[in-house]
């Protein structure tokens, strides 16, 4: 128990250095960015921050969504990484969407899809090309891993850090339940554990018949999204027959900035800006 906690700790700085460091990060690049509304809710509005690579008329676009367990969280905190790749050719939106103490799931996942029509209809100082990358962390991740199986939304690569996918499920593996159910449930409008019939709706349904490719990052240390809900993930797009590659780090937290660095900088990259190997896929040569 006393180790479990010291982990739920470690956890809990590892998050708050990330929302720190990511906004910092934000702030040094603020000069590139320019922000749009892309859906107006009365007095409401919903933006994303737009950062444009310093060339190029046309430009591959990563749609960033932010973590937070759906009540917090800032189109602000951007993985560092993610920020980096304007300097690799990429457009970056990084999307707003309701917090759950304004507006309960599904109603996040309509706004997502509210924010990649106004990407793909309006015209900006670059044209986007096809290739379009949906990245997302934690909450954020959850969201992004719905929002690419929707009609009308098409994805190219998925880059996926500690997602939640089964919201059920994770209650049930959760350290303290009582506590994930209640960000869960708050999340949803209900009571997740006592109306399990309903949150089918809270679990990642995968289709078949659309071509994303995967990149899935999971740390074994994580205590708040544990490594089973992205195994969960990558087990059902492998059925489904979609190409993944599942990174598990055993000594990474949830909010985890190595990430962002080192041999994960260099995959990710990789994965970005190169291609799909067969062994990286886990498939046979």
């Amino acid at each position: 128990m006393i180790k479990k906690l010291f982990l739920l700790a470690l956890n809990g700085l590892a998050v708050f250095c990330n929302a720190v460091f990511t906004r910092y990060v934000v702030w040094k690049d603020r000069a590139f960015c320019e922000t749009f509304v892309y859906l107006k809710k009365g007095e409401k509005a919903y933006k994303f921050d737009l950062y444009l690579p310093d060339s190029g008329s046309e430009v591959p676009l990563i749609i960033f969504l932010h973590g937070g367990a759906w009540w917090s969280g800032s189109r602000k905190h951007i993985e560092p990484l993610c920020l980096e790749m304007r300097n690799h050719g990429y457009a970056i939106a990084s999307v707003s969407y309701s917090r759950s103490g304004r507006a309960k799931f599904p109603n996040q996942l309509q706004e997502i899809k509210e924010a990649y029509s106004f990407l793909k209809t309006n015209e900006f100082n670059v044209n986007f090309t096809d290739e379009i990358v949906f990245w997302g962390v934690s909450a954020g991740a959850f969201l992004t891993n719905l929002a690419v199986m929707e009609e009308g939304i098409e994805a190219k690569k998925v880059i996926s850090f500690y997602s939640p996918s089964h919201l059920p499920l994770l209650i049930e593996q959760s350290f303290l339940p009582f506590a994930s159910n209640f960000v869960i449930s708050y999340f949803l409008g209900y009571n997740c554990r006592s109306s399990r019939s309903k949150a089918e709706n809270a679990v990642i349904n995968i289709i078949s018949g659309k071509d994303q490719r995967y990149l899935i990052f999971q740390g074994q240390r994580d205590m708040i999204v544990p490594e089973e809900q992205s195994a969960f993930l990558n087990a059902e797009l492998r059925r489904n027959g979609y190409q993944t590659q599942f990174e598990l780090r055993p000594d990474f937290y949830h909010g985890d900035l190595r990430l962002n660095y080192g041999k994960d900088r260099e995959l990710i990259l990789k994965f970005l800006l190169g291609g799909f190997t067969a062994k990286a896929q886990g498939l046979k040569d």
